[in-house]
């Protein structure tokens, strides 16, 4: 009778019992999970200050590995948004330009047939380059707005409509721009008519590439707010590394960077960037390896060594870098020479840059 009794207080001291001790292991269970939920929620964020330590220390140190392969989406993103200014500022160069030719073309050519413009222009004898040019050489500094707009629109027209054969053509049209870089008067549409030849779709490759030549030739008569135009133009069309202008956008650099600082360290960007980048047109590498030869950048040794060696290199640029080594090189460098004097493409090039290094 005790035991029966007994034994409901027994089972309830043992319900009891157990719910204590889940309730004790809930409890200090609890506080554990309290910890590791903000460790847990704590991960991205502490990614987000790793990332932002990484990007601080990078534009404290300079840029990463990374980096220097390729540039950054935040740099590839402004010139996209440079271009599209150019775009648009060349639209309204555009618009300057045609305004001044409806202004000074009123004349007709005809009035000029026997003068040297009509003569340089083809009112008379068309297909006779002999004579035109001439005349365009004796075209003087100071022609009047009226002949300096009927220039222009001559050579707004696309060199496929002309009837001399398009060398000649190009020869012509060149020498026209150089009177016209001359002039003392109307200069305040050069620019403008340079970038217009520049993204003028109908123009030729010769033209365009003439246009900017031109831009940067014009650099030194420019006005201030005219030669910011012109490093800005040299400078994208050095970046297309694509394009055969690539090239004579790094010579035109070249000619105006004594005069800036920053189209100097510009320069030397670019230059680096396209030795090293492998899609770059290969005109523009060479062109890249002349001034980086000529001006002793610290890279263009390393740069013209691998470009002998390179089993793909053109031969163009190989031979532009057996120049380069000649220039820049150590007389270890002979080394890398061996093999190549037995070609008759590199043979003279061999033995100049062997000369070269041989008196160090």
């Amino acid at each position: 009778m005790s035991r029966k009794t007994n034994r409901p207080i027994l089972v309830l001291c043992l319900s009891l019992l157990i719910l204590a001790v889940v309730f004790l292991v809930w409890s200090q269970k609890a506080p554990e999970e309290a910890l590791l939920r903000p460790s847990s929620a704590a991960e991205p964020e502490t990614g987000e200050e790793s990332a932002v330590g990484v990007t601080r220390s990078t534009e404290k140190e300079g840029k990463s590995l990374s980096e220097e392969v390729s540039p950054d989406k935040e740099e590839i993103s402004t010139k996209e948004t440079d271009r599209e200014a150019l775009s648009g500022r060349s639209s309204a160069s555009q618009q300057r330009r045609n305004s001044f030719l409806q202004e000074n073309t009123e004349v007709g050519l005809s009035d000029f047939a026997s003068s040297d413009l009509g003569l340089a222009l083809g009112v008379e004898d068309e297909e006779n380059f002999r004579s035109r040019i001439e005349a365009v050489n004796r075209l003087p500094n100071n022609l009047a707005d009226h002949e300096v707009g009927m220039m222009l629109d001559y050579l707004g027209q696309p060199v496929s409509q002309a009837v001399l054969p398009s060398r000649q053509e190009h020869a012509l049209r060149n020498d026209l721009m150089n009177v016209l870089r001359r002039q003392e008067n109307s200069t305040e549409v050069l620019v403008e008519s340079f970038l217009s030849l520049l993204y003028d779709e109908e123009q030729d490759a010769v033209m365009q590439d003439y246009a900017l030549q031109h831009l940067a030739s014009y650099h030194d008569r420019a006005e201030e707010f005219e030669k910011i135009i012109i490093e800005e133009e040299l400078e994208l069309a050095a970046s297309n590394l694509s394009s055969s202008l690539s090239g004579t956008a790094i010579h035109g650099l070249n000619r105006i960077s004594p005069t800036s600082e920053e189209v100097e360290k510009t320069l030397e960007t670019v230059v680096n960037h396209s030795l090293r980048e492998t899609s770059a047109n290969h005109l523009t590498q060479i062109s890249a390896l002349q001034v980086a030869s000529q001006r002793g950048y610290s890279f263009s040794r390393e740069m013209a060594t691998h470009l002998i060696l390179e089993k793909e290199t053109p031969d163009s640029l190989r031979l532009a870098a057996i120049h380069a080594l000649g220039e820049v090189g150590q007389f270890s460098d002979l080394a890398y020479l061996q093999g190549l004097s037995a070609n008759p493409f590199y043979k003279p090039a061999v033995k100049e840059a062997y000369n070269l290094l041989s008196k160090q």
